[in-house]
Formats: C-alpha cells, sequence, structure tokens
C-alpha cells in the first residue's frame, strides 16, 4: 500500500496532489506492481472532483484504496459536520468508479488534542453507506443514539468552537486553536477577532455544558470543549481590549483587565483539568506532557502579561514594547486562518 500523491506531485510544477489531467504513462510505469495504491482526499466538497481523481488513478493497473478522513486535526476542535458531508461525496463517488476498499482516517497532527470519539459520526456514515449504499442521516443517527445515547445534532455542537462567525469555513480554519495559544501581548491573530466572537463564545460555552449534562457516556468530551469555550470567551479578544487601552491611555481600563486576567487564568486552569480528564479516558500517558507543557507556557506568559501592565501602572516602567508596534493580518488575512501549528502559534520569533 502506497500512498499516491507521491506519484502525482512528480508532474505538477506547483506540486499538487488534486489534479485535472491524469497521470503520464512515464509516471505509471514508476508504480511497483501490485502495490495498492491509496488516493486520500478529505477537502473536496465536489462530487466531480473525486471522480475525476478515482478516474486517474484507474488509468494504473494498482488497485484503488480510497482514503477520506474526520477532521480531528486541526486543535481541539473536529470539523464534523464538513466530514459527514465530504465523506459522502467521496464514498458515493467510490461505489459510481467501482472503488471496492475505503478507510477513515483520523489524524493526531500536533498534538492530538483533539478526542478519538469526535470520529464516529464519520464511522458511523461508513457503515450505514456499507450496509444501504447511501448516507441516510436518520439511520446514522440512530447508530450513534443505540452506540453513544447522543444524537448526531449532538456531536455537531462539537464543532462550534470553530464557528465564532457563526458559519461554517475551510474545515482546516481553526480559531479555537490560535485564539488560545497566541499571546496577548503579540496580537498575532488580533485581526482576525471580531467584535462578536466574545458573546458567541460564551453561548457556545453554555450550549456545551448542557450537552455535557446530558450526555451518557461523552460528558468529558463536550466538558472539554465548553471550558474552551468559555476561556476564550474573555481570552479571545483579550489582545484587543489590552492593545486598545493602552493605545488610549485608560488606566482604569488596563487595571480593570489586569484584575479580570486572575479570572481567566481560573478559567485555564479548568480547562486544563478538562484536557487531562480527556486524556486520561482516551489514551496512554505518553504524549500528554506536549499539552501540559503548552498549557502552562499559555499560562506563565498570560501572568508575564499582567506583571507588564502593572508595573506600567505602577510607573516601573514606560512603555510595553509589544504594545508600541502595529498588527497586521496574519499572512495577510483578514479572517479565514488556517494555522495547525503550535510554534508559530505562539510567536513569531520561532
Amino acid at each position: 500500500m502506497i500512498w499516491s500523491d507521491m506519484f502525482f506531485r512528480l508532474n505538477s510544477e506547483t506540486e499538487d496532489y488534486y489534479r485535472t489531467t491524469p497521470l503520464p504513462q512515464s509516471t505509471i510505469g514508476l508504480v511497483p506492481e501490485g502495490v495498492k495504491l491509496v488516493y486520500w482526499d478529505y477537502y473536496q466538497n465536489d462530487k466531480k472532483a473525486y471522480r475525476d481523481m478515482i478516474r486517474f488513478h484507474k488509468k494504473t493497473p494498482n488497485p484503488i484504496v480510497f482514503a477520506g478522513g474526520s477532521w480531528r486535526w486541526k486543535g481541539y476542535t473536529p470539523s464534523i459536520k464538513t466530514s459527514l458531508d465530504n465523506t459522502a461525496l467521496a464514498l458515493s463517488s467510490c461505489v459510481e468508479e467501482g472503488v471496492k476498499e475505503a478507510i477513515i482516517t483520523a489524524w493526531g497532527d500536533d498534538g492530538s488534542e483533539c478526542s478519538f470519539l469526535t470520529v464516529l459520526p464519520v464511522l458511523a456514515e461508513l457503515s450505514v453507506f456499507d450496509f444501504l449504499g447511501e448516507p441516510l442521516e436518520d439511520k446514522i443517527d440512530s447508530l450513534l443514539a443505540a452506540v453513544t445515547g447522543d444524537s448526531l445534532d449532538d456531536f455537531i455542537t462539537m464543532d462550534l468552537p470553530d464557528m465564532p462567525a457563526l458559519k461554517r469555513l475551510h474545515p482546516a480554519y481553526n480559531p479555537s486553536k490560535f485564539l488560545l495559544y497566541q499571546d496577548v501581548l503579540l496580537g498575532e491573530f488580533d485581526l482576525q477577532v471580531k467584535k462578536e466572537y466574545a458573546g458567541n463564545y460564551l453561548r457556545f460555552a453554555s450550549s456545551l455544558e448542557e450537552k455535557a449534562k446530558s450526555s451518557k457516556r461523552l460528558g468529558y468530551v463536550y466538558e472539554n470543549l465548553a471550558a474552551l469555550c468559555r476561556l476564550l470567551s474573555r481570552k479571545a479578544d483579550l489582545g484587543l481590549r489590552i492593545r486598545k487601552s493602552y493605545k488610549g491611555k485608560d488606566m482604569a481600563a488596563l487595571a480593570s483587565i489586569a484584575d479580570e486576567i486572575d479570572i481567566i487564568i481560573d478559567d485555564l486552569d479548568i480547562f486544563a483539568k478538562t484536557v487531562k480528564v480527556r486524556w486520561e479516558n482516551e489514551c496512554r500517558m505518553f504524549g500528554f506532557e506536549v499539552l501540559d507543557g503548552r498549557l502552562g507556557f499559555l499560562k506563565n506568559r498570560i501572568l508575564s502579561a499582567k506583571d507588564r501592565i502593572l508595573a506600567l501602572l505602577n510607573g516601573k516602567i514606560d512603555v510595553i514594547e509589544e504594545l508600541e508596534q502595529e498588527i497586521l493580518p496574519y499572512d495577510g488575512i483578514e479572517q479565514e486562518v488556517q494555522w495547525n501549528c503550535w510554534l508559530r502559534n505562539i510567536s513569531p520569533s520561532l
């Protein structure tokens, strides 16, 4: 079994995998005989794109395996609804084109922060499709309810932390990660924050807390995401509020923010505990040190910001250097940033 992008990228000047033209015979001849070619795709929302890629693979004499994905690799939050929609298109294309084997991936990029159980809806979809030949939503819902006690709609609320704009963007869009980890003084992602995000996150927290109370088996997953939203209801725009108060020389507002940071630290401690519970329920402890360390780093940086604010208020320093700098949209993008790298989330100096 070989993932096929290594061959498809050979004939692309930009090293793109997803093509609009078939492979040349010279490249087809490089594919080892008898090896299964894995066509992997979690991105397309166009059935024709899946069908075309499958047909390009069929130009080789090799067996084809399709690998879809349940998006749990972009932070603490999944993209369940998009995963379901894309998988339905992909599987129907596989059936129409005679692909006999399909798998679902559940990668854990950059720390495996998201619960493994968020993949259950896509696995249910795959099961229903296998038995009935189409992804009937009521059957997926019934299967999830029988296995977990939660409905499909319950599961889809797990997507909320990455929907502060109240709409679905690219499945890799992950504000709940970059707004969690970004430094409150550097403001690397501050221009991606909209004024309604704080209130939306607070409402998301309440919704997810209710799901945690009613869920029979997955309460700890909802609690983890609810705690994340409650933390982001204060932290998402914290850097903007600090910067606005500093630029406006509003010392009373800065003093109030310094007090608020104590509440944010409490929210962060609660979130960190839910992260530990989630990990202990699903994983061996190896790897938890990564998330534990990241959240400890975040806590220390927020406390450092408070110290700097207090130093300014007490006359120990005249300026906060980071706040003197103009901030720009990350990568020149106004909103739909997709960045799943903790090192780049925390500082441009790394």
